[in-house]
């Protein structure tokens, strides 16, 4: 019965992997809600004890594993060819240039905007 709830929280969780603390605590709630009708737990129960008894990590969590799977997947050729397009390795842009220092092998295009600073692009590159 979870997988099925679980399923739904989960779906499209890349793209709107940053959006505000109040869409994401309400799916939070939902999923605490899922824990409580499965368990047969009352409202009062911890959900920390719940998701452990279940080996179960935060949606937060989950979603940002999910993220971190995608941009492998575009990296490594086993994404749709628009998505694999958006990261750049550091690499094939300097390559005439001596290796940088950097946490990442990514090319980060500097952000514009805020908003594109909740993008799968950005997100997905730090």
């Amino acid at each position: 019965m979870y997988l099925s709830v679980i399923s739904h929280l989960d779906y499209c969780s890349v793209v709107w992997h940053n959006c505000g603390v109040v869409l994401t605590s309400g799916v939070e709630r939902i999923q605490n809600y899922a824990l409580r009708v499965i368990l047969k737990k009352t409202s009062r129960s911890d959900t920390k004890e719940m998701r452990s008894q279940l080996s179960l990590p935060t949606l937060e969590h989950r979603r940002f594993t999910s993220t971190l799977l995608q941009v492998h997947r575009c990296l490594h050729g086993h994404a749709p060819e628009y998505l694999s397009h958006k990261f750049v390795s550091k690499d094939s842009l300097f390559a005439n240039y001596p290796a940088t220092r950097g946490v990442t092998n990514l090319h980060l295009k500097h952000p514009r905007t805020n908003a594109y600073k909740s993008t799968f692009e950005y997100f997905g590159t730090m």
